[in-house]
């Protein structure tokens, strides 16, 4: 290495202080720039720095590996966080395809649902509709016949009574229903008929003590579909899970459940268990009293409606129903329905008469219980059997010993259904209990009324003209 002063000499000494070459007679020249400086060798510093280059390159050759070995390692987990996040990618895609998919697979179920439930609604109400103008146009008519009428009580004989009223009577019977189809039973008379769903019901007779599920077909006679043996029934009433609630006149209530099983529900002992409904909140209405008078003139103790929920734990009671006149209306609550409203109807048998029957009157209570009216209170030997609502409006069709009648919700008489269903039935039988499907078709059973002339029951099913 030459000398920065002298160019053509060569440097023996390094400055290690100044970190360069010095020639040696440089010293003398330089002596104030070296002066007290470190100096080495050249050729030693030269083999010093010549050892810590290899000492470096061997270190730094023993790291590549150790690098590569790195590199190598990241570039794979950069290859499968690659792959991963592609796959994972691809999942979510196609979750979101599922989703879409399946979201729009639900949307087009709800859709038919809706569709359905609209038809099946769009129907029921275009029947009712039918309905309601029939029965208007009848009481029009009715009205226009009674106005016709028209006599001098002074020069009109008892006969021309008889004969002007006997033609109003005649006329006004008109006919607002038809026999669809008639079905045949083995039992000796319906005690109720409890509808189900896919035209499928629950039937069962006061001298039966078993209760028979059926179906009804319109090409082929009543099919039994399964029979519930050593099960006495007075009322029944369906909650939505399947199960039925039976009530035997007795202080327990009893459920049967879809696994054939029956047990207790709930009892009221000492009192007795009557009417059964099944609102559409799920609430179980009972109707309990001491029981049915069972002598002539016989006052009971006052009854009440209890309200369970479907576990058998009273939600509410009903009690202490008066009339405008303080009479209580609420002795024995044989039969209970419900409208869309939740208002609650039922039938209040207080008396039995000298004919043997039970004077009773349909009465109509609000959620609170509260009283909002009576019917049959001023008819004579009013004896009230069943009872059924027609539509949602509210309609209420009442059976008795005598006739059948349809009332609106706020109690009024509208029309008869006598003629027609007397008309369809032998001259030993009679309605014993009512029924109405969504379509507004009437399911009437039928019970002999002579003992002697005992004879298989039948159910008809009406149509509303």
């Amino acid at each position: 290495m030459n000398c920065e002063v002298h160019s053509d000499l060569v440097c023996v000494l390094f400055c290690q202080n100044c970190q360069q070459p010095v020639y040696t007679k440089c010293l003398h020249v330089l002596e104030n720039k070296h002066k007290e400086h470190r100096l080495s060798s050249i050729s030693d510093v030269y083999d010093e720095k010549f050892c810590e280059m290899e000492d470096f390159r061997y270190r730094v050759g023993q790291n590549i590996p150790f690098c590569s070995q790195i590199q190598h390692e990241l570039e794979h987990m950069l290859d499968s966080g690659t792959k991963q996040y592609g796959e994972q990618r691809q999942i979510l895609i196609q979750k979101e395809d599922d989703v879409i998919t399946e979201f729009q697979s639900n949307i087009m179920v709800l859709l038919k649902e809706v569709d359905s439930e609209w038809k099946t609604l769009e129907g029921t109400l275009k029947e009712e509709i039918k309905v309601m103008k029939i029965l208007k146009d009848h009481m029009e008519k009715e009205r226009e016949i009674a106005c016709q009428v028209s006599y001098k009580p002074s020069k009109t004989s008892h006969d021309d009574m008889k004969g002007i009223f006997g033609d109003f009577l005649w006329q006004i019977a008109g006919q607002t229903c038809k026999l669809k189809k008639s079905y045949q039973t083995h039992l000796k008379g319906i005690q109720k008929v409890l509808l189900l769903d896919n035209n499928e019901a629950l039937i069962w007779s006061e001298n039966n003590e078993d209760v028979i599920k059926v179906q009804f077909d319109n090409t082929i006679d009543i099919k039994v579909l399964k029979a519930i043996p050593n099960t006495r029934a007075y009322d029944m009433g369906k909650i939505q899970n399947g199960d039925i609630i039976i009530s035997v006149q007795e202080s327990q209530l009893k459920m049967y459940r879809e696994k054939d099983t029956i047990e207790n529900f709930h009892s009221f002992y000492p009192l007795k268990t009557f009417g059964i409904h099944v609102n559409k909140y799920n609430e179980i209405l009972v109707g309990i009293s001491t029981g049915l008078p069972d002598k002539e003139e016989e006052i009971p103790k006052p009854g009440k409606i209890v309200v369970l929920n479907c576990k058998g734990s009273v939600k509410r009671t009903y009690e202490n129903i008066k009339n405008k006149h303080s009479k209580e209306c609420c002795v024995c609550p044989t039969r209970i329905v419900t409208n869309q409203d939740n208002i609650i109807y039922f039938i209040n048998i207080f008396r039995k008469n000298k004919q043997g029957t039970h004077d009773g009157i349909i009465v109509s209570i609000d959620h609170n219980g509260k009283r909002m009216w009576t019917y049959g209170e001023d008819k004579f030997q009013f004896c009230p059997e069943d009872i059924a609502i027609m539509n949602s409006a509210g309609c209420i069709c009442v059976l008795t010993n005598a006739y059948t009648d349809i009332l609106s919700k706020d109690g009024i008489y509208i029309a008869r259904l006598q003629t027609k269903i007397k008309d369809s039935l032998e001259s030993n039988t009679k309605i014993s209990t009512l029924a109405f499907d969504k379509n507004m078709n009437l399911y009437a059973g039928e019970k002999t009324i002579q003992k002697d002339k005992r004879q298989s029951a039948q159910i008809h099913i009406f149509e509303i003209m």
